[in-house]
């Protein structure tokens, strides 16, 4: 895989746009990776770029409340700033010298987003899975998802089908682990009804709070409060 300093890197994407062109919110402070609000920008363009060869990665953090908790705001920037490195590092690193490029995209907390092109699924699988192992080392443990794109795909529909993948490969809740099909229909349909009457609500962030009403977590009660 190529370094980000390509056509693809959002900062060759600014380069090439018209100097009056609004760049406020486009890279992330924290970590110095472009944000959500740069991908909602170029994505149409990067579709007709690769002819729609792209590969999105949904990545998402597995202990960030707990070093929060522990250590403190302070350290938990720290934290995040360490699985950015991490990541780009990670997503770097090409053994097999196969041609095509990526971008990490900070969205927000301990969760990333990366798009690769000139990707199939075995290709963005091994990339992700290579990225799980290297973040492990660095005692941050992640959980991934991965979407191709297909023609006619939006880009919040191309995150959500990541986030699906990701939600089922999180710790003990994969595919395989759910020991009946009935269990499994039923985890997908009580996502799907909350789904439904909160648009726009990632299912990662459905299944914790579906997860706090089923084991009467006293957080919601307060976070309710509020409210």
């Amino acid at each position: 895989m190529t370094t980000p300093e390509t056509s693809f890197s959002p900062q060759n994407q600014e380069k090439a746009e018209n100097k009056n062109t609004p760049t406020e919110n486009m890279i992330d402070e924290k970590t110095g990776l472009p944000t959500k609000l740069w991908l909602d920008t170029h994505f149409d363009t990067l579709v007709e770029a690769t002819e729609g060869k792209l590969a999105l990665v949904f990545v998402d953090g597995d202990n960030m409340k707990d070093v929060n908790d522990v250590y403190g705001h302070v350290e938990g920037d720290a934290y995040i700033k360490n699985m950015a490195e991490a990541l780009r590092d990670s997503f770097r690193t090409s053994p097999d010298e196969r041609k095509g490029d990526h971008v990490v995209i900070h969205t927000s907390g301990d969760e990333f987003l990366v798009l690769l092109t000139d990707v199939d699924k075995s290709d963005a699988d091994i990339a992700a899975n290579r990225a799980k192992r290297n973040l492990d080392e660095i005692g941050a443990p992640i959980s991934t998802g991965v979407a191709l794109y297909h023609n006619g795909l939006t880009l919040n529909e191309l995150i959500q089908e990541a986030d699906k993948n990701m939600y089922f490969n999180k710790g003990g809740r994969t595919i395989e682990k759910l020991e009946t099909n009935d269990e499994l229909t039923e985890a997908i349909g009580v996502l799907s009804d909350l789904k439904e009457k909160l648009p726009g609500v990632s299912l990662r962030t459905l299944a914790t709070l579906q997860r706090m009403v089923d084991e009467n977590d006293p957080r919601l009660a307060e976070a309710l409060k509020k409210d």
